[in-house]
């Protein structure tokens, strides 16, 4: 009876290829990004988020993920450039799971928030409120037609570029007050 030795293989060769190709490629496309990143840092270009609660909370639990996944990382040495990517390649999936679950929750929250300020609305009977729509010039109008009310009326208008339900209702619970005559939305 004989033995087959398994060496340095072929296929170890196009495995190890691969891996590296991919690692290689990955960070040549991190690099680029970070250089337009940079520069549209430099010329202004960037946006700048906003990081309201729900965006703060998903940065936790993504980060925590993240730890974890890298915790798991370190601890299985057997190869850490498989783990990194396939780290790479997964955490747009995960990061898209976690917010799909925590979805219905947001929407749950945002329709009570809707829901409390229909209520206090309800409270104000002689309030005339203007709602401003369209696709363009929305501010604008707002900010317009404040300025002329506002010298005769007592009014309350959304801020700046308040102009979905959420910012209106938030408006509405923070910011109506009984002396309000008009509100502007």
């Amino acid at each position: 009876m004989g033995y087959i030795s398994v060496g340095f293989g072929f296929f170890d060769m196009i495995h190890d290829f691969i891996l590296i190709f991919s690692v290689v490629m990955l960070s040549v496309v991190y690099f680029f990004e970070g250089i337009r990143a940079v520069s549209n840092y430099i010329s202004g270009k960037f946006l700048k988020p906003v990081f309201t609660r729900k965006i703060q909370f998903l940065i936790f639990i993504i980060l925590a993920f993240t730890i974890a996944f890298l915790l798991l990382m370190i601890l299985s040495f057997k190869r850490p450039l498989v783990v990194l990517l396939a780290f790479d390649i997964l955490t747009p999936l995960i990061v898209s799971a976690i917010i799909f679950i925590f979805q219905p929750l947001a929407v749950l929250g945002r329709n009570q928030i809707i829901r409390k300020a229909k209520r206090k609305r309800a409270e104000f009977k002689d309030l005339l409120v203007i709602g401003i729509t369209g696709s363009y010039g929305k501010t604008s109008t707002k900010e317009f037609l404040a300025t002329i009310l506002a010298e005769k009326f007592n009014i309350l208008k959304t801020k700046e570029h308040q102009n979905t339900e959420i910012g209106v209702s938030q408006c509405i619970l923070n910011d109506l007050q009984p002396e309000h005559e008009i509100f502007i939305c």
